[in-house]
């Protein structure tokens, strides 16, 4: 039953939604309470009952209450009374009540159910439909409709008196329509004007166009149809309410334009649109409010099309306008070619441009949807003052156009919208007009003194034309400042902070001298933020121009302080400054003071004082070179304390120059006191500039960089210092040196040199630091002819030798140090070019190594060599830091030994060694695919660690003899999958691997598994033997962790867990999963302790277990060849046992499932 009346309704409102309209629930009972409930809930209740003039014999036979979700009143024998509680609907209008009757039983002519509304406290009305039903009765809808008041109370009366009868009323149901409420029944129409609409009874849909705030609208929806192609215009100018409005390509689909107030046509609060619309294509237009307001309004709806506008004599009037939506298609092409975007005349569109202010009018067709063009002309068919085809103001690479032109208010301009050659298509233009700044031109410079974060915009500034001469050669778009010193002193100018690359210029006048210019790095900011330092003084006005690299324009902060010349005119106001350039200065005004330094005359100096703190150590320059006097510089340790150092005149500054310069060793974080002033007591402007250069890592030969051959290394010496070794060539002052450590990896003759350097050179090789001297050159040496150093000598391999890098006396600069031997080149791995392997130039005789050529690839290299394709060597040799990688396809035959402390990488390529695969302590082997294929692998001879770190995680290792590897860091890993043969011993540490998930190691040849002596012990995850012979578990070892043997298969060959002598068999032996025996293997055990497996034993084979303890936790497996020897041991089977093969027990004791067998 309450299926059918949910029928019933929904017919009704299927026929409701087919006419636009959407339901809007206001109120509902549905009676989904339990059995015997008499009062709605809520406080107060939502509904409540009268029996009082009812006749009711307890505890069902009779009642008037909730029965099967629904309410129900039978054999009342007098009227029942259902009241609602006071519902409000005065937000709603054309309100309907509904809800589904039924009756059960026979009723007579006196038995009724009548259904009242009360509007706003007024009298009982019946409901139009159904309102007052007696007699028998199918299933009904009662139902009243069009109510406009405040409040609504319902009042349902019930009479029945047989005890058979029985009324019920369900889904009473208060609600009203709103047309258009959701998309799905958006009301469709055409070009409109002033179409009233309303949503304060719509509900909100769900869709947020995002804008007009966070909130879901409260909306309708419209279905626009539009008959021509051109500009669309949606507005809801004059509305009530804050609103909104969106368009969409379709229900849920695109959104296309989105407006919650001061849009195109109507400004503050209501909303409006313009988008470029098409002959018959529908739109969905959704009205509401700004967040979830709601109200009354107007929509108005037009098309202006495209053939409107076609010609320039019916150019569409506007002004200022945001993404003023167009189309060009179906305009046709006129005859006015602007002259850019192509040969072809435009099909175009013209609007008629006002301007309402005078400024920077800029123009663009940014966002639209083809290869635009655009032109402002002065009138039609008349001059054209602006054109743009592409501009990347759009976006880097755009292919929209953009225009920035002076536009005066109230002129018209005539502006042709088109495409690049006759391209066409839909887009937006936006024109806007930032109004000139008032300092635009110099003339009308605004006057100020020192001024803190002053801020500024050039934007919509104009180029007056001045080009101060840096920062592009394109005439600034600039602002004007008249500053006017207050002091004297060192005046600071900076845009610090400024976002846009800005230039700063000062002039001594309008059109005058330019007395300073900065585009990037300046005094005061890094970057592209400008900045000056300029002596000022006092009274004096300086023109300030502000403007941006080249053309560009944007807004920041202008700064201007002034350090007063007597702030500095005592070292104890000394100015605090770290490493500067062109700092500018001024010592008039300034007085003596009573601190001569004793250069530049005997006279105290008119002086100014700076405080210097270094913030690098090294070697500190000081110059006032450029300065407009004959300067002295002199530095303190303190005030009144030591001179450091003191100049009047230097040749650094140029020849026979007047100005002063100083070079010294100075300390991170230690302030130095400068004094600046004049020979006896001159005074002037000038420049103060410091810097410093780090000093060289390998400044001391206790700190040299250790290099093996080098081709051209670079190297400077400035900065660096003298360390009292001085070699015996190249003049007796002590050398400003740094230092290498090349040691020879063959022994014969070797080429120091320094070739090519930019300064008078000296070199030298000592056998130790503080050693002895074993070759020193000045000059013309054995490789290079005039002041460039060259060495050769005779080296042992192995042999470290200590090389000095100098100038001669004190000299420093920079160059290039070679280092190689003349002979045994070949193999030399360089790595200048890159890490290809087939590269010639990447190696130091430029040839590639062939099959008989011995590789040497060592740490000092900028590029590792990796193979791509196929290659060969005899032997390699990986020093301390070096790597060979093999990448996939590549294939690399090795016709020797691989050694040393590098790093050996295969990723899916093919390495075979043919000799031993000997790694040390700083090694690495990767292999996480592809094959690496070697006879041993060891450190040096049998039994010697393999050492360094093994990562194995993919491919196949083929060891053709034995296997010995240790890590003393503990960070190898085997985390498969990877298969590992050896064909010999094997040996390894599992306290050396710090992880063990995975692979396989096969062993299948002969020889023994040897666990290091202690408590370290062997380490495999999988253990596979497929031998030729026998392998012996041998020594008196422990293999007592799960980590050590996961599964153990013996496919062929003999195990055995001890010495041929019967000794040396291991302690205790643990397999963490299962042991399997293949028929003709063999497994022979003698432990000293016990053997667990902790898995499955399956034996198709011949083991023995004898002597001590024997576990199986799984089941035994025996198959139909197979052979158990259960000796004298013990041994312990805690699963099930099957057996069809040979059973041999002699003395020892069996115990578990197996009893059953014996």
């Amino acid at each position: 039953m309450k299926l059918i009346r949910y029928g019933i309704i929904l017919v009704f409102l299927l026929v409701v939604s087919l006419q636009g309209f959407s339901q809007v629930t206001i109120w509902l009972e549905d009676f989904s309470y339990p059995n015997g409930t008499i009062q709605g809930s809520g406080t107060p209740p939502k509904w409540t009952r009268d029996i009082s003039a009812c006749t009711l014999t307890p505890p069902n036979n009779d009642y008037f209450e909730v029965r099967s979700n629904r309410m129900e009143g039978r054999d009342l024998d007098g009227e029942a009374v259902w009241t609602s509680e006071t519902i409000d609907i005065s937000s709603y209008t054309d309100v309907s009540i509904s809800t589904d009757v039924s009756e059960g039983g026979t009723m007579e002519p006196d038995d009724y159910i009548r259904f009242y509304y009360k509007l706003d406290g007024g009298a009982e009305t019946l409901f139009a439909v159904n309102g007052d039903i007696s007699n028998d009765f199918p299933p009904l809808v009662a139902s009243q409709s069009g109510l406009n008041a405040n409040s609504l109370v319902i009042v349902v009366r019930v009479y029945n008196n047989g005890g058979g009868e029985r009324h019920r009323f369900d889904n009473m149901l208060v609600f009203t329509y709103v047309d258009g409420d959701n998309c799905a029944d958006a009301i469709a129409i055409n070009e409109v004007t002033d179409l009233s609409f309303n949503t304060t009874n719509a509900t909100a849909s769900g869709v947020n166009p995002g804008c007009g705030g966070t909130t879901n609208p409260v909306d309708i929806w419209y279905a626009y149809t539009a008959t021509a192609t051109g500009s669309g215009s949606f507005d809801l100018c004059g509305s009530a309410f804050n609103t909104r409005l969106a368009i969409y390509g379709a229900c849920g689909g695109m959104l296309l334009a989105c407006n919650g107030g001061n849009g195109p046509a109507c400004t503050g609060t209501n909303a409006s649109i313009e988008i470029s619309v098409t002959n018959g294509v529908t739109y969905y237009v959704q009205v509401s409010g700004n967040g979830a307001a709601t109200g009354t309004g107007d929509l108005t709806i037009s098309v202006t099309p495209s053939t409107n506008m076609d010609d320039c004599n019916n150019a569409y009037a506007i002004n200022e306008v945001t993404d003023f939506a167009f189309t060009t298609v179906g305009a046709t092409a006129g005859g006015d070619n602007p002259g850019c975007g192509g040969t072809t005349n435009p099909v175009d569109i013209w609007y008629a441009y006002t301007a309402t202010v005078t400024g920077t009018g800029f123009f663009d067709l940014c966002g639209s949807s083809y290869d635009a063009r655009l032109a402002i002309w002065d009138a039609c068919s008349g001059n054209v003052l602006a054109c743009n085809d592409d501009d990347d103001y759009c976006g880097s690479g755009s292919l929209q156009s953009f225009i920035s032109m002076q536009v005066t208010s109230s002129t018209t301009y005539y502006i042709q919208v088109g495409g690049y050659e006759d391209n066409t298509g839909a887009g937006d233009l936006t024109i806007s007009v930032t109004p000139p700044p008032a300092n635009d031109d110099c003339s009308n410079a605004v006057a100020i003194n020192e001024v803190n974060d002053l801020s500024f915009s050039t934007i919509g500034a104009s180029a007056s034309g001045i080009n101060p001469g840096c920062g592009g050669t394109t005439n600034p778009v600039d602002i004007w400042y008249a500053f006017t010193a207050t002091v004297n002193g060192t005046g600071s100018f900076d845009l610090c902070g400024s976002t846009f690359n800005t230039r700063l210029a000062i002039y001594d006048a309008c059109g005058g001298t330019v007395l300073a210019c900065n585009d990037d790095d300046g005094p005061a900011c890094t970057g592209t933020n400008a900045s000056i330092e300029i002596s000022v003084t006092s009274g004096v006005t300086y023109y300030v121009q502000v403007s941006g690299n080249e053309a560009v324009t944007g807004s920041g902060d202008l700064t201007i302080s002034v350090n007063a010349t007597t702030n500095m005119d005592d070292c104890g106001n000394a100015y605090a400054i770290n490493e500067v350039t062109d700092f500018a200065f001024t010592t008039v005004g300034a007085t003596a003071g009573g601190d001569n330094p004793g250069c530049g005359g005997g006279v105290n100096p008119i002086d100014i004082w700076y405080a210097y703190t270094a913030t690098e150590t090294g070697t500190g320059s000081f110059d006032l070179c450029g300065s407009s006097y004959d300067t002295r510089l002199a530095i303190w340790d303190v005030c009144s304390g030591n001179v450091l150092a003191c100049n009047d005149d230097d040749n650094y500054c140029g020849s026979g120059s007047l100005q002063s310069f100083l070079s010294f060793a100075v300390t991170s974080g230690t302030t130095y006191y400068i004094q600046v002033g004049g020979y006896n007591a001159r005074a002037g402007a000038g420049d103060l500039t410091i810097s410093v250069v780090q000093s060289a890592t390998n400044d001391d030969c206790s700190n040299a960089i250790a290099v093996t051959m080098v081709n051209d290394l670079p190297f400077t010496t400035v900065g660096a210092t003298a360390g009292g070794d001085n070699p015996g060539c190249g003049g007796a002052t002590d050398p400003i040196d740094i230092w290498y450590a090349f040691t020879a990896f063959i022994s014969g003759t070797a080429n120091f040199d320094l070739c090519g350097s930019g300064y008078d050179t000296r070199l030298a090789v000592w056998d130790a630091c503080n050693g002895n001297v074993l070759a020193c050159n000045d000059d013309n040496g054995p490789t290079c002819s005039g002041l460039s150093s060259s060495i050769e000598m005779t080296v042992s391999a192995g042999t470290a030798y200590y090389v000095q890098v100098g100038g001669y006396n004190a000299l420093t600069g920079t160059g290039d140090l070679s280092i190689y031997m003349l002979s045994g080149t070949a193999g030399f791995w360089t790595g200048t070019i890159d890490s290809d392997w087939d590269t010639g130039g990447n190696w130091f005789d430029g040839n590639v190594p062939g099959a008989s050529i011995d590789v040497q690839i060592y740490s000092s290299a900028p590029n590792y060599p990796e193979v791509d394709e196929t290659a060969s060597c005899n032997n390699i040799i990986l020093g301390d830091g070096g790597s060979l990688t093999i990448n996939s396809g590549a294939n690399l035959t090795v016709s020797g030994d691989v050694t040393g402390d590098g790093s050996l990488i295969v990723n899916d390529g093919v390495c075979a060694i043919s000799g031993d695969l000997n790694n040390s302590a700083t090694a690495l082997v990767d292999v996480n695919g592809g094959t690496l294929s070697m006879d041993g692998w060891y450190e040096a001879g049998y039994f010697s660690w393999a050492r360094g770190v093994v990562k194995l995680s993919g491919g196949t290792i083929n060891v053709a003899t034995h296997v010995a590897m240790n890590n003393a860091n503990g960070t190898s890993v085997m985390n498969g999958p990877f298969n590992l043969n050896i064909g010999g011993t094997l040996q390894m540490q599992s306290l050396s691997f710090s992880e063990i998930t995975g692979g396989t190691i096969t062993l299948i040849g002969s020889g023994y598994v040897l666990p290091p002596f202690g408590t370290e012990t062997f380490a495999a995850y999988n253990l596979m033997v497929n031998a030729t012979g026998t392998y012996v578990f041998a020594r008196d070892a422990l293999f007592n962790q799960d980590s050590i043997v996961n599964n153990f298969d013996i496919l062929a060959g003999t195990v055995q867990f001890h010495s041929d002598d019967g000794t040396g068999m291991p302690v205790d032996f643990v397999v963490g999963n299962n042991l399997t025996i293949a028929a003709g293997a063999v497994l022979d055990t003698d432990v000293s302790s016990s053997m667990t497996i902790k898995g499955d034993f399956n034996n198709d084979g011949t083991a023995t277990f004898d002597n001590n303890t024997y576990e199986v936790r799984g089941n035994v497996g025996l198959g139909s060849g197979g052979v158990l020897n259960a000796g004298t041991g013990t041994l312990t089977i805690e699963g099930n046992w099957a057996n069809i093969g040979a059973f041999n027990h002699n003395s020892g004791t069996v115990s578990g499932l197996m009893d059953q067998q014996r």
